[in-house]
């Protein structure tokens, strides 16, 4: 293993980890409902600003059948 995985690794699990400490503090405040939404938001934000950095271009509306499941 590259010493640039191991540091993506360790980057990963303290994510990971974070996540359920923000959990255990934020879901009696505001509630799981609330919580789930903004994580799942702060995701996306995430994923969005990654592809914008790393120039990645998703071409959505060419590859939307492979993607819905459900017969979209």
């Amino acid at each position: 293993m590259r010493p640039a995985d191991a540091l993506r690794l360790l980057a990963l699990a303290i994510i990971w980890s974070a996540s359920f400490v923000f959990i255990r503090v934020l879901a009696p405040v505001l509630g799981p409902v609330w919580v789930a939404t903004a994580r799942l938001l702060l995701g996306g934000a995430v994923l969005v600003a990654g592809f914008v950095v790393f120039r990645r271009y998703l071409d959505v509306a060419r590859h939307w059948r492979s993607t819905c499941s459900s017969g979209c």
